[in-house]
């Protein structure tokens, strides 16, 4: 492994970057959709995570009021659109 390191080290910053794009432009053609989905639903998570734990109790129940007020409005809306 050090010896791998050590090629990786001696290669030019040029090559290092064309190295680093098209092992990117691989691992990206991999990707299925599902797999695209799946890898933004567990940043998104870890995000929403990193929030809440910022958050005091206060921000969180006005957050919580604010998101069901907003659920609220949208089953109103939705309700006269049917009739």
């Amino acid at each position: 492994m050090s010896e791998e390191k050590n090629k990786t080290e001696s290669m030019s910053e040029e090559d290092l970057q064309m190295l680093k794009s098209g092992v990117h432009g691989q691992v990206s053609a991999s990707l299925s959709f599902i797999e695209l989905v799946n890898i933004m639903n567990n940043i998104i998570a870890q995000e929403v995570e990193s929030r809440l734990d910022k958050m005091s109790e206060e921000e969180k129940k006005s957050t919580l009021s604010e998101i069901k007020d907003h659920f609220k409005k949208m089953e109103e809306e939705l309700a006269e659109q049917q009739n």
